[in-house]
């Protein structure tokens, strides 16, 4: 699932409004950051799904 935010959940993640944030569904920033350091700490990989070829016609909005 893509992280950016997105306005329609239908799209899981690939109908982006802000590609510099983290989708508010998923938690604060922060939050997702201690989830990233703590499967670093547990010897896990984080490989995160960013779409760069769609966005939503209503993009201000995001």
């Amino acid at each position: 699932m893509a992280i950016q935010e997105h306005p329609y959940y239908g799209s899981f993640g690939y109908h982006v409004s802000n590609f510099y944030a983290a989708s508010s569904r998923f938690g604060t920033p922060d939050e997702l950051k201690a989830l990233i350091d703590e499967a670093h700490r547990l010897g896990l990989r984080v490989t995160l799904d960013i779409v760069h070829s769609h966005a939503v016609k209503n993009e201000p909005k995001g």
